[in-house]
């Protein structure tokens, strides 16, 4: 490296007597011009016409030709830029550095060029900044694959574990280009070669032990410290994915040990956990279909527990409702489907016999009283499931009982009228008779031979018994 540095410094001591030689000459060459415009123009003056005449008997100068006009202005424009171009290459003092006696030597150009386009020869001038354009580029390339090179050198020696080789030639890489950021990326790993090897070293005997904790942490220093360790990396994805496999197999655990345990909220917590440390696992989704198996049999035995206990209390409208309930949620669910349906029969037959109870006098209505037995006829083979029913059942029976007891009718007429019951029989010719009729409405009808027919209306009910009835026919056709 002292060896290299000292060739460099020659190579501007170089440079700089070269850059004063150049200089003297373009002064002396400046002056030599300047000289000779001077001249130039004294022998104008004097041999300009000193009266009118001369000076109409001179020739008139020609004008620039439309060609010469379009070099100039090249020649201008290239001028500019390649004089920008060298102001921007100078600027780049390794390059420079590199190309020495090269850059003096494109500077000479650029220079010659300038003399040429100030004595109009534009082509001239073009050529020069032609060749100053080629001698860049080459340089250019020279510089680019001499650092290059001597990266690529440094790569290697890295890749090999030679670390001395790749520092030495690394250095050099940025030497002769400080800001190429592949060599710069390179001496940032190498800067902290030393402290990797010993945490990689940390990490394999935390492996051997098996403290993966502990070599997860030494691999993520490592990545921390050189990113593109692509063997960190793989390694520490590799034991990131034990302490994954090794957590998600102790919250599976936890999950099942609380089902066993028929703690289920705790159950499901342990294997939404699992989940989230591996999603998609078969084994996750075994234990929540156990988890819901279970949670649904809870809530099934509470039901069934509800409609027991509400059932036991005669509260069979609450039975219905619960029964409801749990069918929405499990439509298939047997034992509500038949509380439900028994208490819809109770319940219903509670109402309609109900409807009895709370109007007894309809039950004179024959219709009505033969409906109202053949309801405590369906009620009585539910009559062992509610009490409340049963009483019901009691009551009504009574009512009709009551309604069908006879009540006693004395019939009384002349002797010559023949009187019958509508819908019930003949009763004959009497003057007095007394016979019993169920409460209700009927119709006494009177004949007699001779006479218009006479109906009765009468109400038989216990209340007015025994029922007077006074059936004749008086009335001739």
């Amino acid at each position: 490296m002292a060896d290299f540095d000292h060739t460099i410094e020659q190579e501007h001591a170089l440079r700089r007597a070269r850059l004063q030689k150049v200089g003297i000459i373009l002064g002396a060459a400046i002056l030599v011009l300047a000289l000779l415009i001077l001249s130039t123009r004294l022998i104008g003056d004097r041999d300009a016409s000193p009266s009118a005449d001369a000076r109409e008997r001179a020739p008139v100068q020609t004008e620039e030709s439309a060609e010469d006009t379009a070099l100039r202005a090249e020649a201008q424009q290239r001028l500019a830029a390649m004089r920008q171009r060298l102001q921007e290459t100078e600027a780049k003092r390794p390059f420079v550095n590199f190309m020495a006696d090269a850059f003096v030597s494109l500077q000479a150009k650029l220079d010659e060029g300038v003399i040429l386009y100030t004595q109009r020869d534009y082509t001239g001038a073009l050529a020069q900044f032609n060749l100053i354009e080629e001698g860049l580029r080459t340089q250019t390339q020279r510089y680019q694959s001499a650092y290059t090179q001597a990266y690529e050198a440094a790569s290697q020696a890295f890749a090999a574990e030679n670390i001395s080789g790749a520092r030495r030639d690394n250095q050099r890489a940025l030497t002769l280009n400080p800001e190429f950021a592949p060599a710069l990326a390179l001496q940032a790993r190498l800067d902290v070669y030393d402290d990797v090897q010993a945490l990689l070293e940390r990490a394999h005997v935390a492996m051997m032990e098996n403290r993966f904790d502990a070599q997860r942490d030494y691999l993520q220093q490592v990545v921390l410290l050189d990113p593109a360790h692509q063997d960190a990396q793989e390694a520490l994805a590799e034991v990131q994915a034990t302490l994954q496999e090794r957590a998600f197999l102790s919250a599976l655990n936890d999950a099942v040990r609380h089902l066993e345990q028929g703690q289920l909220t705790q159950a499901s917590s342990a294997a939404n956990r699992a989940d989230n440390l591996i999603s998609g696992r078969a084994e996750v989704r075994d234990v929540r279909t156990r988890i819901q198996a279970a949670q649904t049999a809870r809530e099934l035995a509470a039901i069934e527990q509800q409609l027991t206990a509400f059932m036991a209390a005669d509260e069979w409208a609450t039975v219905a409702m619960v029964a409801g309930n749990a069918l929405q949620k499990y439509p298939s669910h047997e034992a509500s489907q038949n509380a439900q349906r028994k208490a819809q029969q109770i319940t219903q037959t509670q109402a309609r016999l109900q409807s009895y109870i709370q109007r007894p006098e309809r039950l004179t209505d024959l219709g009505i009283l033969q409906n109202a037995q053949q309801a405590l006829r369906n009620a009585e083979a539910l009559a062992n499931d509610s009490a409340k029913l049963a009483f019901d059942i009691d009551r009504l029976h009574d009512l009709v009982e009551e309604a069908n007891r006879p009540v006693s009718v004395v019939l009384t007429s002349d002797g010559r009228t023949f009187v019958r019951v509508l819908g019930v029989g003949n009763v004959g010719v009497h003057q007095e008779y007394q016979f019993s009729l169920r409460p209700g409405v009927y119709q006494f009808e009177g004949r007699r031979d001779g006479y218009r027919s006479k109906i009765v209306s009468v109400t038989v009910t216990h209340q007015d018994a025994p029922v007077q009835v006074h059936v004749v026919c008086d009335e001739r056709i």
